[in-house]
């Protein structure tokens, strides 16, 4: 199965300093530019960094792209 982060990433066109939404499946909420680090595993932030994976998301947003759930 290939990575819905990676693809919502693409399709939304944005630049890698975009600030995201990130909600995860425990309803933590993340926000910040996302940087891909392997397979299926990110970071996401300045500054203050977290890390999750592709599996823990339940919906990413972005300003101009709209949502895209996972």
């Amino acid at each position: 199965m290939s990575d819905l982060v990676q693809q919502a990433l693409a399709h939304a066109g944005k630049s890698a300093t975009t600030p995201w939404v990130v909600t995860l499946v425990n309803g933590e909420k993340l926000t910040g530019p996302i940087t891909p680090l392997s397979d299926g595993a990110y970071a996401i932030g300045l500054g203050q960094i977290k890390y999750f994976s592709s599996d823990k998301v339940a919906s990413l947003n972005v300003s101009g792209a709209g949502a895209f759930p996972i």
